[in-house]
């Protein structure tokens, strides 16, 4: 009995091994990367700025730029099993930023082709500053969504970039009086009428006068 009952579970064991359907392997590995570089810097760099500490400087009216990139980092299949497809982005623009291309636009969305593993994508996004509050760090996220070819293995990652306000500050100066100006008065030179020169004029018309009074009294007694 015990012979029958194993010559029983291999028949029905057996077979089902025999008729298992082979199960694909479908393992794409997606990965986001996000960097930004300051356009209206004399010298810049894409970084990849993550945290406050790295940062890019700006200041108000300058645009910076952020390069999003999408990477397929499965190992390689000529099958296309491990192709990476369907890829979207999405790229919310933070209050502080606003899209060159449409300043309206507050949410900038695209797709990229279908990656091979080992491949990657890009594409740029140029936003100009439009805060004004200095020290301020403004972040900036984006986001995918993927697939493999037969749409089993889904894939979704974030990644950010920061940049901070650096407003010059006007150097400030103390307040400077002015000189009181002081007019120039204009003076008149006037002519020599001193107290000497008046008493001299004023001797000689008292002394003719008295000579004449004296000539007169004498032709009265003569």
């Amino acid at each position: 009995m015990k012979k029958l009952v194993s010559i029983v579970a291999g028949v029905v064991v057996v077979p089902s091994l025999w008729f298992a359907p082979t199960v694909q392997a479908w393992h794409p590995v997606g990965a986001i990367s996000k960097t930004v570089q300051n356009t209206s810097a004399a010298v810049t760099a894409p970084v990849e700025a993550n945290t406050e500490e790295t940062a890019v400087a700006v200041k108000t009216g300058d645009v910076v730029r952020y390069t999003i990139t999408v990477s397929n980092k499965a190992t390689a299949n000529d099958r296309g099993y491990n192709d990476l497809a369907f890829i979207k982005v999405t790229d919310k623009v933070p209050e502080g930023l606003e899209s060159v291309e449409n300043p309206a636009q507050r949410t900038i969305s695209f797709e990229l082709k279908n990656l091979v593993p080992g491949e990657s994508a890009s594409k740029t996004v140029d936003m100009k500053v439009t805060a004004t509050t200095n020290k301020l760090v403004l972040s900036n996220e984006a986001c995918y969504t993927a697939d493999s070819l037969v749409k089993d293995q889904p894939q979704a990652g974030c990644d950010l970039a920061k940049i901070r306000l650096n407003i010059p500050q006007t150097s400030s100066t103390s307040t400077v009086k002015p000189e009181p100006v002081v007019k120039a008065v204009a003076t008149t030179t006037l002519p020599k009428t001193g107290v000497s020169n008046v008493f001299v004029v004023g001797f000689g018309f008292g002394m003719t006068a008295y000579l004449v009074s004296l000539v007169t009294q004498r032709r009265k007694f003569n």
